[in-house]
């Protein structure tokens, strides 16, 4: 970033940056002689790029010759020929001949350069700026008869922009430091090049060498006409050599936007403010990535237009960098356009308001008011966050320390499972089910076999093992980064057993060992420190303070960084002390960004808990977030994911929410940033923050995003004992819906009642005021209404924007919730009565699709005793309507039509009585039974029958997988329906992967179940099966 002006620096004078790729001399201002040290260097350029240059002519004398004698124009081909046996007498044409054939059409920055230094050593400058423009003016070309390549004229309709601009590029800075007299001699020879019968390409290139010319930039640009093709347009070149507003727009009217970077940089250099509105253009038409480079320029251009662009800009973030260079380059200007601003978006308030606490005396100066706060005393204040971290002195731990007692001994690996830990994982049909069929007697064997390679297969299998060497695998996986949260997991679970492990290796012998365990028990000791120091009291009273003391111990890296250039510290949310109120001084707060940033690599500072007790959560959670902002602000610039930090340590439900719509922008991502948002949401814990880490990992593209996602997932769910389902049963969002089932979406003059219908849809309502102090609902509106220039801008704009986000996610939730439910019913899920109350009955989203289905009670042995629904009021009634009680313990399911039998009918007329609507097919389900006719020759009638190849394809939409013959050509599709059981139909000819087209024939050879009967299966399974397969018949 660039560094910011000083407050009397002229803002309104432009000085082209010192990095930016143009050329100086006469090409943006007057000539300015080289030191001497400087020209001596530039001089041996110049003889060594000659040396080089003829050296490529002798390796390749052959080629060339041979495609002189080819050449298409008697001229150029005997030129060539000459300049080659005689390079001292070489004309300019036969120069340009030797490298046209040399670089065979292609341009290469560093040797076309190179070339241009070689002709004005070897031949001095007026002879090497015509070789320049006679170069320009030729091209490599086949010939229509012999097909041998060779230089050519080009051709007069050519005009791209095809002309070895690095070699004119250079040419112009060799000319731009000439003395006057030599330069004058140049201009009168591209004089003379520029005749009647010039190429137009060949007065392009006199003009860009001498801008000095500007009678020749005007008529060329008289003459510039834009062609079929506008990309890569040599008269866009031009922009190198224009100086006015006039110039430019004619150029761009006639020619086009440029779209050449070099050629836009040395014009923005000769234009300065003038270019503000190109720029503003290249940005809107720009491809994303692209629109940061123009937005570079924009942003050092010394006018308020200038800055006004790109605030325009600042949604989408990905210019947000550049505006922080402007306001560090031009902050007087900065602070008067955003307090212009009238209707200002709310990133530009919160940007200008935090701009405004950076710089106080320049927002009074232009009337932006600035909330004053009251500072806490830094003496309040633990005392590392009182003192710069680079003046803290580091707690050193004695090298000798006590020996371990007699009491500890290596553990031998086991399996510790949790209640009915195994026989879930005995359920599914990955590693888990290998896992659940080890003994505690194999389980060594078991980590012999596969501890190398689980953390490549899934980590998380490990989680039932314990044992000294699973500890000290952990202790590893723990102080790096692939698997650290795994390890955390597993030493959450495992701390009582483990923790005399981690103290024993504390206790041992120097080495690489003992300075791993010293870390892990630092970063464990934020976690469980009580039990690390009880067990180093039962196994090694001696060494109680030694362990104490590693475990409050804080070892900062050699290089302290400072806060970056894009973090403006005083714009920050304020932090705020619980008991006071007052604001945490930027001294401390300095400070603790310093430990923030370096907490990944060298563990959380014990301080940061400290003031976390002492101050407010929520302040703590929005100085966090003001982190993230920033750090999203610049681009998310290298460096800063450590803010990502903050907001796992201070983040919250709201964190989580918040989080959630940016990290949808990196589903195909599975970079850093994705993968640190993960662990903030498992850091922050909640069954908010868990419910949006297992949205991510259902709807994620990123295949290792996902995988990311569902570990993280997989292992809260074990930790708290569920099982997958059970787990997302318990985080499905409320969205602060309450008992009430509304939300008030406040805009400060007026208000709205937001409610949600069967289908989870967002109903709105007009709002009034109730005698109670609460809203209720008037009128109804089909979507809920921008806010108005009367409405209270902060609350109106952050109101809609918060519903904006809510029906994103509502339809997101829906979509889940509607696709789980009907899973849960062909699966046979069950609840308890007390869970169907708490999970569906009284929770505000899912009692809508709850209400809309039948429900049917089981007793011990599986059987259906009866079956009824959800009322309005939340009671349950029966198929008569009749109240109906149910025990807390009743197991309870979603009614398949198969248990509803015969009373499937009047269930479908009682829902149509009272227009329910269910959110998938269940009372208008197809189902069959054994006794329903032709059940036991169902598949057999599959067989020879004809069918399209598309309907075939719909099997794999319903979740059947395919299989090829060895090939390309998928013959047999086949479905698990229990444990070694599945289903399978095969097809011939068969579907030739990514080339089958939908209306073609397959016949079906054989549709058949293995491992059980279709009577012996589980009465929905074989429904659902014949279901699906009805669609081949």
């Amino acid at each position: 970033m660039t560094h910011a002006m000083p407050i009397d620096f002229d803002e309104d004078v432009w000085q082209v940056p010192a990095d930016w790729p143009v050329a100086r001399g006469r090409a943006c201002g007057p000539v300015t002689p080289l030191d001497p040290e400087l020209a001596a260097r530039w001089a041996a350029y110049c003889s060594e790029s000659a040396a080089w240059l003829a050296a490529q002519v002798d390796e390749r004398h052959s080629e060339i010759r041979q495609a002189c004698d080819a050449a298409g124009d008697t001229a150029l081909g005997a030129s060539g020929l000459a300049a080659l046996e005689s390079p001292a007498s070489a004309t300019p044409l036969g120069a340009a001949v030797l490298v046209q054939v040399l670089a065979k059409g292609h341009s290469s920055s560093n040797s076309d350069a190179a070339v241009a230094s070689s002709w004005v050593h070897t031949y001095g400058p007026v002879f090497a700026a015509e070789a320049t423009v006679l170069l320009a003016d030729s091209s490599w070309t086949r010939h229509p008869e012999t097909e041998v390549y060779g230089p050519y004229p080009r051709r007069p309709d050519d005009i791209s922009g095809s002309m070895y601009t690095p070699i004119l590029y250079r040419m112009r800075l060799h000319l731009s430091m000439l003395p006057e007299d030599t330069y004058r001699a140049v201009v009168a020879r591209l004089g003379e090049l520029r005749g009647p019968d010039a190429h137009p390409v060949a007065r392009i290139a006199t003009s860009i060498l001498a801008p000095t010319e500007q009678q020749w930039v005007d008529a060329d640009i008289r003459d510039a006409t834009r062609p079929a093709r506008p990309i890569n347009n040599a008269y866009q070149l031009l922009l190198m050599s224009i100086t006015t507003r006039e110039q430019l727009d004619e150029l761009v009217e006639k020619a086009g936007r440029p779209t050449w970077g070099r050629a836009l940089s040395e014009g923005v250099a000769r234009l300065g403010a003038d270019a503000a509105t190109l720029l503003d253009q290249l940005i809107r038409d720009a491809r994303h990535g692209w629109d940061r480079g123009f937005a570079d320029m924009l942003a050092h251009l010394p006018s308020d237009e200038a800055f006004s662009f790109l605030l325009s800009h600042v949604n989408p973030p990905s210019i947000s960098a550049q505006i922080l260079t402007a306001m560090a380059l031009y902050p007087r200007r900065a602070m008067r356009v955003l307090a212009g601003q009238e209707q200002p978006a709310t990133v530009v308030r919160e940007l200008r308001d935090r701009y405004a606490r950076t710089r106080p005396e320049l927002a009074a100066e232009f009337g932006i008011p600035v909330p004053p706060r009251a500072w806490a005393n830094l003496d309040t204040l633990p005392e590392p966050l009182r003192t710069p971290l680079h003046e803290q002195r580091v707690t050193r731990v004695a090298r000798a320390r006590p020996a371990v007692g007699s009491t500890f001994e290596h553990r031998p690996v086991s399996l510790d499972w949790l209640p009915g830990e195994q026989a879930r994982w005995a359920a599914h049909h990955d590693q888990r089910r290998s896992v659940s069929r080890v003994g505690s007697a194999d389980a060594a064997d078991f980590l012999l076999t596969f501890g190398p390679k689980v953390g490549d297969i899934d980590p998380t299998i490990l989680m039932p093992f314990t044992g000294t060497q699973v500890t000290t695998l952990m202790i590893g996986w723990l102080n790096g980064k692939k698997h650290r949260l795994t390890a955390l997991r597993w030493f959450d679970r495992h701390i009582v057993t483990a923790a005399p492990d981690l103290i024993a290796a504390i206790l041992d012998v120097p080495g690489k060992s003992r300075t791993a365990a010293d870390k892990a028990v630092r970063t464990l000791a934020d976690r469980h420190r009580d039990t690390l120091l009880a067990t180093a009291m039962v196994l090694a009273p001696d060494a109680f303070g030694t362990v104490t003391t590693i475990a409050d111990s804080w070892t900062p890296p050699k290089d302290i960084p400072a806060p970056p250039d894009w973090l403006l510290l005083a714009g920050l949310p304020p932090i705020v002390l619980r008991d006071s109120g007052l604001a945490v001084p930027d001294a401390a707060v300095h400070t603790l960004v310093t430990m923030l940033a370096v907490v990944e690599s060298h563990g959380k500072h014990p301080s940061i808990a400290q003031l976390a007790a002492l101050t407010e959560p929520d302040s703590l959670r929005d100085f966090a977030w003001g982190l993230f902002e920033a750090w999203m602000f610049s681009g998310m610039a290298d460096g800063g994911i450590w803010v990502m930090r903050a907001l796992a340590l201070f983040g919250d439900d709201e964190t989580a929410w918040r989080l959630e719509p940016i990290i949808r922008s990196w589903y195909y991502s599975a970079g850093s940033p994705a993968e640190a948002a993960l662990r903030v949401l498992v850091a922050i814990d909640s069954d908010a923050s868990l419910t949006v880490l297992r949205r991510i990992s259902q709807q994620a593209k990123a295949k290792a995003f996902k995988k990311h996602a569902s570990v993280a997932v997989r292992q809260i769910a074990d930790a708290r004992g569920f099982t997958d389902e059970q787990f997302a049963d318990r985080l499905v969002p409320d969205f602060g819906l309450g008992e009430t089932g509304s939300l008030v979406i406040d805009y400060g003059t007026r208000a709205f009642l937001v409610r949600i219908d069967q289908r989870l849809s967002p109903l709105v309502f007009d709002a009034v005021p109730d005698s109670h102090g609460g809203w209720s609902a008037a009128g109804t509106r089909k979507v809920l209404p921008r806010p108005t220039a009367k409405d209270d801008q902060d609350k109106a704009v952050s109101a809609y924007q918060a519903h904006t986000a809510f029906k994103e996610i509502l339809k997101s939730t829906a979509a889940t919730q509607t696709k789980r439910l009907e899973l849960a019913m062909l699966s046979g899920r069950r609840w308890s009565g007390a869970e169907q109350q708490r999970l569906f009955i009284d929770h505000p989203v899912l009692q809508h699709l709850a209400r809309s289905l039948v429900w049917v009670v089981f007793d011990e042995s599986g059987a259906v005793t009866g079956s009824f629904r959800i009322a309005e009021d939340g009671s349950r009634a029966d198929i008569d309507d009749e109240a109906m009680e149910l025990a807390d313990d009743a197991l309870v399911g979603i009614a398949h039509p198969v248990h509803l039998g015969e009373s499937v009918a009047e269930w479908a007329g009682l829902f149509a009585d009272y227009e329910i609507l269910a959110p998938f097919p269940q009372l208008d389900r197809l189902w069959w039974t054994a006794d329903s006719p032709g059940f036991d020759d169902v598949l057999d009638r599959l067989t020879d029958r004809s069918v399209r190849t598309g309907t075939v394809l719909a099997l794999k939409r319903l979740g059947w997988q395919w299989e090829g013959d060895g090939g390309n050509v998928v013959t047999r599709l086949w479905r698990l329906l229990a444990d070694r059981v599945h289903a399978e139909v095969t097809v011939e000819p068969g579907l030739w992967l990514g080339r089958f087209h939908e209306d073609e024939k397959q016949t079906i050879t054989r549709a058949t179940v293995h491992g059980a009967t279709l009577r012996e299966l589980d009465p929905i399974v074989a429904s659902e099966l014949i279901r699906e397969l009805g669609i081949l018949s």
